[in-house]
């Protein structure tokens, strides 16, 4: 290795020392304001333990992840608490020290000159900001692959170095390695492909001693062991998908904020820096082999693993290998013109930073949790006539509560806790004039369709993201607000909706109500062409109507919602079963055609919705309702952006 000196770092310190200080301040931005994410929250619930062993047991071994943070948080909240800003505070100061890191290899492998585009890179992309800002092993991940990978360069190909040198060298190598093992499985993956390369490249001289360092690498990994294969039988997370070849496209869309000048400007600088490498007759280098090896590998075997055994690929999984295929990117630059570099890197700063801005609005979505803004809102309308529904656990509510002081937490209510028949009693209860619910994802989506029976007008809705909250109130002059389209039906003339005439019969409360009985099994039918009505996946199309059903009815009907081309895409009903539903009173049921995870074209789509009576049961139908509502384009905001 071509010796350099402690200058290479000090040379441009001064730039180095403005990224870091801009970095800094994005991270600690309104830093008392920077909300619990679920994952956290699962995280630091499960550090309420008695003891180191039951830690274990029960906090470590039924998770995806190593012992490592969730160790490390079990002592961290019994000194600082649940409080937010302590909390990441050692997350955030890795992420800002994983800067100096990367400039350090970026310099010591490349230039100067590759070290500011990538330690830019870092600084301001919402990837790692983000990460920074979550107490998970993401960041911390980050933060020790580069000390691994830094130690292991120095200590495998600096064959000239003195026996001190050589072991400091070690010691970083095996302490780095050490912590990605028990930091994540992606970031022990990045051991094992560090592991193995050096095996190529290290010299005679230093053989054994790398041999050794491998052995006590894993000799430390062997009191984890057994949580490993508890955890490896586990076979993946359960609620993640397999991906598709899409998922790294969009993870580059990711990566550039979902902008598009972005994005060509990467494109751009790594083809005009690998033109200019080619031009120049520069010699590909093994720093290049190594930057791209790593930068690609662990993303291809998750893919690979994905698909074939269980899913585990996901985004936040791929911020260990990122930094390196970042330095790949910049890498063909690493003699180019160092002040024509400085206004480069001014230039992608400064686009990666509005970017994160105005792009992503960052700070306005991130900062808003559905779960801190459920209750910091609830504040302004918490009254002992408003009944809270949330649709997220209760523990998490419980935090919130206590936080912001809620006066009436006797009326927060988790809908997972209850059952519909509960549901049916809470919104009957003339006791609530309001409704306040917040709903998070795709968590339920009929909820809203059943609460709106009850309770008509629509006074406030906030989109956030991954939820939603809203305030509804009892107005029976106020039908249905917040439909784009709706159809209803209440039987009293000819309408969209088809129905046997003949089965109509009189009703006290209703006049006109349908009864559907034995003699067919399908009935009341609706069909929708979509004409460009539903033309965004933000879209949510709601299904209700109210039943009665006689104290004989004994089996089970469905109220049926599809969408169809040529053939059936989509299938879901509300289940009419008295195990859920109680006799002898008139109440609503509800569908939701949830368009946000549909992977089809809008385009001439056919809606249906019917009754389906399989079982010939007895049960009357006073109205039924189809409507269209824009929905919330930002559910996905994190990883997809906006729902176009």
């Amino acid at each position: 290795m071509k010796h350099k000196t402690k200058n290479i770092y000090r040379s441009h310190y001064w730039f180095l020392l403005i990224i870091i200080l801009v970095a800094s301040f994005l991270r600690f931005w309104h830093f008392s304001e920077i909300p619990f994410t679920h994952d956290e929250f699962s995280a630091l619930f499960r550090t309420q333990f008695n003891s180191f062993n039951e830690l274990i047991k029960k906090g470590v071994m039924p998770d995806g992840h190593p012992a490592g943070v969730q160790i490390f948080l079990y002592y961290w909240v019994r000194i600082v608490g649940f409080s937010e800003p302590w909390v990441k505070l050692p997350f955030i100061v890795m992420g800002v020290l994983s800067l100096l890191l990367i400039w350090k290899i970026g310099c010591e492998w490349f230039s100067e000159q590759v070290a500011m585009l990538t330690t830019a890179s870092l600084a301001f992309m919402q990837y790692f900001i983000m990460y920074s800002q979550i107490a998970r092993p993401y960041i911390s991940g980050v933060f020790f692959t580069l000390i691994m990978v830094l130690y292991w360069y120095r200590f495998v190909f600096n064959s000239d170095q003195t026996i001190k040198k050589l072991y400091k060298n070690a010691l970083g190598y095996i302490l780095g390695a050490t912590l990605c093992m028990y930091n994540h499985y992606f970031s022990l993956l990045m051991v094992v492909l560090i592991g193995f390369l050096g095996l190529f490249y290290v010299s005679k001289k230093h053989f054994k001693q790398y041999i050794l360092s491998n052995f006590i690498i894993a000799l430390l990994f062997l009191p984890h062991i057994h949580i490993f294969i508890h955890q490896f039988q586990l076979q993946g997370l359960g609620w993640l998908g397999k991906p598709n070849l899409y998922f790294f496209a969009n993870f580059f869309k990711f990566l550039t904020h979902f902008n598009i000048v972005v994005l060509f400007v990467l494109i751009a600088m790594f083809l005009g820096g690998l033109i200019y490498y080619i031009k120049t007759k520069q010699v590909f280098r093994k720093e290049h082999v190594i930057a791209l090896y790593l930068g690609i590998t662990s993303a291809v075997i998750g893919y690979v693993y994905s698909i074939y055994r269980a899913p585990v690929l996901q985004i936040s999984v791929l911020i260990f290998s990122t930094p390196f295929l970042i330095l790949f990117i910049f890498s063909f630059l690493a003699k180019v013109n160092k002040q024509l570099i400085y206004a480069f890197t001014i230039f992608w700063s400064f686009l990666l930073v509005y970017s994160l801005i105005e792009t992503r609005d960052y700070y306005n979505n991130f900062y808003k949790s559905i779960y801190s803004q459920t209750f910091l809102k609830l504040k302004q309308v918490d009254n002992d006539s408003t009944l809270v529904l949330c649709s997220f656990s209760q523990e998490i509510g419980n935090y919130y509560i206590k936080k912001y002081k809620i006066k009436h937490p006797y009326n927060v209510f988790y809908s997972y806790q209850l059952s519909q028949k509960d549901l049916y009693s809470l919104l009957k209860n003339k006791k609530y004039h309001y409704l306040y619910m917040s709903s998070v994802t795709n968590e339920s989506p009929y909820l809203f369709a059943l609460y709106h029976e009850y309770f008509t007008h629509m006074i406030l809705h906030y989109y956030l993201d991954q939820g939603e909250i809203r305030l509804l109130s009892r107005d029976s002059s106020v039908l249905y607000t917040g439909y784009t389209l709706l159809d209803f039906n209440s039987f009293k003339e000819k309408n969209n909706w088809a129905f046997d005439s003949n089965k109509l019969i009189n009703d006290s409360y209703y006049g006109k109500v349908y009864k559907i009985d034995s003699t067919a099994e399908y009935s009341v039918q609706y069909e929708f062409v979509n004409k460009n009505e539903i033309n965004s996946y933000a879209q949510w199309v709601d299904i209700s109507a109210w039943i009665y059903l006689p104290s004989d009815f004994n089996g089970k009907a469905h109220l049926v919602a599809t969408i169809e081309k040529d053939s059936v895409l989509v299938w879901q009903s509300a289940i009419i079963d008295t195990s859920i539903i109680p006799v002898k009173t008139w109440v609503p049921i509800a569908t939701t055609l949830y368009f946000p995870d549909f992977a089809y074209k809008l385009d001439s789509l056919k809606l249906k919705v019917y009754f389906w009576n399989p079982e010939k049961q007895n049960f009357l139908v006073a109205k039924t309702f189809f409507g269209i509502r824009k929905g919330n384009a930002k559910i996905y905001w994190i990883y997809y952006h906006y729902l176009q």
